[in-house]
């Protein structure tokens, strides 16, 4: 028995002692100050009374499963360690978790997730941290030609002009240990004629100062002093126009009552005397990684391939939304990566605490915005798959003389055979990409299980046309080919009318009932920052949250986001700024494995139903995916535990009694002859409209 419980109110209790001061500090609204106040009164009072309780006898503590990260190990769909399945949870995805690392398990949870990027890995200033933004066309070098003193000084030159307020920037810092109430002096030597936007501040984005244009070696002098409660400064050089500037000699100080410096240069390597690569990034993470070995943590390592050099000779990029902006198939940008990956991955060997690796973040990739490079592979791609060309004008009802003739389209409006075809080409792409990145990790680290962090665009419909999701190029099922999770980035709102909620949970089954591997929602949302209200209907909201998901096959769970915020950023209103939502999410965590080997029994409940997703009725039919969800939805609403099956998995049709067809007019043949047999083997079907009356090609079925 423990009290594990109340530890958990005690941790949050203690730790908002200081965030409410800095919420009254930053005039946060009075009515959050006032709700957050109320809440840790009641978790002092819960937490008294129970304590009280115990002592006196008149209740006992509730006993806790204890969980070990480090034992654990997938089995089969579940994920277990030494005392057999449990289910896991924690936070990310900024720096605050590496901060707080010691404080997590004390919160209730046991897993974070942190990322580093191929950027990282270029060659920067020993001691400076590389922070910015990959949108800048930019670079920078530890140069010989102009110093203010030693034999080197730092080159910055920015081609290019950001945004106001866009968040687009050149940064380096230095995160430095500070007294609280205490001054500090600081700056540094700057020379150049062309320097538009550039700043310098001890104390991160706050108190910025502006370095000027100079044609001599001039100093810039500031001062600065710390909060009551700070203890530590972020060093920030900021480049946001366009610039070429040479820096050197930066210091910071701590100083007297009366000015006088009182400390030694508190900045590693100011002069940029040692010229040798430094990975800031790298140490971060390996840093992380022995903290939370330390503190019962396990960690998932995102790669990050978006973040990727800007304006590469060799590398074709786009200006579309998706995070990969880069032609992911040129030489170039394949040598990248692959030295990018070959440079971590070995420091990365000796950690136990690095649980798994997530390949990307919300993948997403169209062939057509590098039309000219995909256009002959398009073509290659159709000889492969129909042989001849007599073949491929049969299933598109075309005339062309030879493969040369046809060409890629452009984009899937147009939603006829060809588009399929590009479909399923695109979805190739991406996933052969991926997997090549995923053989690359295993000569390294053969154990650490993979996955990617893949929206739910198969879930996701809208009234206006669900068919904009087929160009993403993220087939669940060829991802699922190299991965060892079922991994996603998925979110489930209290202010949809419950939308969000099916939605996830349809994902999770599609996930447990195609891979069969446990799934990992590495940035799981269950709180639209901005937009969700201070009440305990949010606090309720995460509990079921984190319950339904787990009794829909969610065995991981890593939170967006612990962060802090002022409440007026894009982030504010986060999990890390309500007290109750925190406490609520440990409580869980605790009932959850408490009761893991019952709430895995019902999680692995054989489904009797299966219903039939169509992956190229989605494309024909504009209602076909609304018509998918409200299936489900129904199913759900009355307690059916449902499974779903695709052409590609059709094989697993006779685990099932009963195959609801939703509308879905279109199949391979193959899933039709599979649907016979099952029929003929006792099998029951439900369709609705005229089932399978087409192929994938939408040509008419004898």
């Amino acid at each position: 028995y423990s009290t594990d419980y109340e530890m958990i109110n005690y941790n949050v209790i203690k730790n908002f002692k200081k965030y409410m001061q800095e919420d009254i500090e930053n005039n946060t609204d009075a009515d959050i100050i006032e709700y957050n106040q109320n809440c840790i009164q009641e978790l002092y009072s819960e937490a008294k009374e129970n304590l009280a309780s115990y002592l006196n006898g008149e209740k006992l503590p509730v006993k806790v499963r204890k969980t070990n990260v480090s034992e654990m190990h997938t089995n089969g769909i579940n994920i277990e360690d030494s005392n057999g399945p449990f289910f896991s949870v924690g936070y990310g995805h900024g720096t605050q978790v590496q901060k707080d690392i010691d404080k997590l398990s004390g919160f209730g949870t046991d897993n974070i997730q942190i990322e580093t990027g191929p950027t990282t890995l270029q060659k920067y200033p020993y001691g400076w941290t590389f922070c910015g933004t990959y949108d800048m066309d930019y670079e920078v070098d530890v140069s010989e030609q102009k110093k203010y003193s030693g034999k080197y000084s730092f080159k910055l030159i920015n081609n290019t002009d950001a945004a106001e307020n866009s968040g687009s920037c050149v940064r380096y810092r230095q995160i430095v240990p500070a007294k609280p109430n205490t001054s500090y002096e600081y700056g540094c030597y700057s020379l150049g004629t062309k320097v538009g936007r550039f700043t310098i501040s001890a104390n991160d984005f706050n108190d910025r100062n502006y370095i000027g244009p100079s044609a001599t070696w001039k100093q810039n002098d500031f001062t600065f002093k710390t909060a009551d409660n700070q203890t530590e400064m972020v060093f920030n050089i900021v480049c946001e126009g366009i610039t070429g500037i040479f820096l050197d000699d930066f210091y910071l100080y701590e100083t007297d009552s009366a000015g006088n410096i009182c400390s030694e240069n508190l900045l590693e390597n100011p002069g940029f005397e040692n010229n040798s690569a430094y990975t800031g990034s790298i140490k971060y993470v390996t840093d992380t990684l022995d903290a939370a070995e330390k503190n019962n943590i396990c960690v998932s390592l995102l790669l990050s391939p978006h973040y990727f050099p800007s304006r590469v000779d060799g590398v074709t990029y786009t200006d579309t939304e998706q995070w990969i902006k880069y032609n992911i198939d040129e030489p170039k940008s394949r040598e990248i990566i692959e030295d990018y990956l070959r440079a971590l991955l070995p420091l990365l060997k000796n950690y136990p605490a690095l649980q798994n690796i997530c390949l990307s973040n919300e993948p997403s990739y169209d062939t057509t915005n590098f039309y000219e490079f995909y256009n002959p592979r398009f073509r290659k791609y159709l000889q492969t798959v129909h042989k001849d060309i007599a073949a491929l004008n049969k299933a598109y009802n075309t005339s062309y003389k030879s493969f040369d003739d046809v060409n890629m389209p452009t984009d899937l409006k147009a939603h006829d055979a060809i588009c399929y075809d590009w479909m399923e080409f695109n979805d190739k792409v991406f996933a052969d990409w991926h997997k090549w990145i995923a053989n690359i990790v295993r000569e390294y680290l053969p154990d650490k299980p993979l996955h990617c962090k893949v929206s739910p665009y198969f879930s996701v419909w809208t009234e206006n046309d669900a068919r904009i999701f087929l160009s993403k190029g993220t087939d669940l099922e060829m991802f699922d080919e190299f991965s060892d999770y079922a991994g996603n980035d998925s979110w489930n709102y209290d202010n949809d009318n419950n939308d969000t909620y099916r939605q996830q949970m349809f994902y999770y089954d599609y996930q447990k009932s195609v891979t069969g591997k446990p799934i990992y929602n590495s940035e799981d949302h269950p709180i639209i920052e901005k937009y969700t209200p201070y009440s305990p209907a949010t606090r309720k909201h995460i509990r079921n949250h984190l319950w339904q998901g787990a009794v829909h096959g969610r065995n991981m769970s890593t939170i967006w986001e612990w962060e802090r915020n002022d409440h007026n950023g894009e982030r504010m209103d986060s999990i890390l700024d309500r007290p109750d939502v925190i406490a609520e999410v440990g409580k869980t965590y605790l009932d959850m494995n408490r009761l893991s080997e019952e709430l895995v029994e019902i999680s692995n409940i054989k489904p009797r139903i299966a219903i039939m997703y169509s992956k190229p009725s989605r494309l024909y039919d504009a209602n076909y995916s609304k018509n998918l969800f409200i299936t489900y939805s129904a199913l759900n609403e009355i307690g059916e535990k449902v499974g779903i099956v695709s052409d590609k998995s059709i094989n697993l049709l006779t685990n099932y009694d009963v195959l609801i067809i939703p509308g879905a007019e279109n199949c391979k043949k193959e899933t039709l002859d599979c649907v016979e047999r099952f029929i003929k083997n006792g099998g029951q079907v439900i369709y609705c409209g005229d089932a399978f009356s087409h192929d994938e090609y939408n040509n008419s079925i004898d």
